[in-house]
């Protein structure tokens, strides 16, 4: 099942790639052209509920497990304990760019939490999503260079990121 996980990598160009995940499948498409399946001989793919592309080429996909994937344009890799957390399930990836990229979902090591995770390019840390409970959605956007997010939450809270 694929749900709503479609994502296009540069909806502008002419040429857009669009992702899709879902049920153990990672596939991607360019412009009018097939589908090709994202997979490795290394990794089992999760049930995944979110996936978001920076680039032609490459995405992320997080689901219902503890890991992620990534995408390089070539090969895939495992993203696991996205920072220093065991997620139970992502729901959501919002990013403007690569180094600006953020995940939501729920643990329940060590205790049942909502969680968001940022990825800066380089590293996930743990943000204060602001909620205890389970954060099922996420959007967002720039300006001025200043990031805004909007998290979604279970029972229906919608919460407003505050800039420090």
């Amino acid at each position: 099942s694929i749900g709503d996980n479609l994502r296009y990598a540069n909806p502008e160009a002419t040429d857009a790639e669009l992702w899709a995940a879902g049920d153990g499948v990672l596939w991607s498409k360019l412009g009018t052209g097939l589908w090709t399946a994202r997979n490795s001989a290394d990794v089992t793919h999760a049930s995944y509920r979110a996936v978001w592309s920076p680039g032609q080429g490459e995405a992320f996909a997080f689901g219902d497990a503890r890991y992620g994937v990534y995408w390089n344009t070539a090969a895939l890799t495992v993203i696991d304990g996205a920072g220093g957390i065991l997620p139970d399930v992502v729901w959501g990836l919002w990013g403007s760019r690569i180094d600006n990229l953020y995940a939501v979902g729920s643990s329940v090591t060590p205790a049942p939490f909502g969680f968001a995770l940022r990825f800066d390019g380089t590293t996930w840390r743990l943000v204060d999503s602001g909620s205890q409970r389970r954060v099922t959605a996420v959007d967002g956007f720039v300006q001025a260079g200043r990031t805004t997010l909007w998290l979604g939450t279970l029972g229906g809270g919608v919460l407003k990121s505050v800039q420090p």
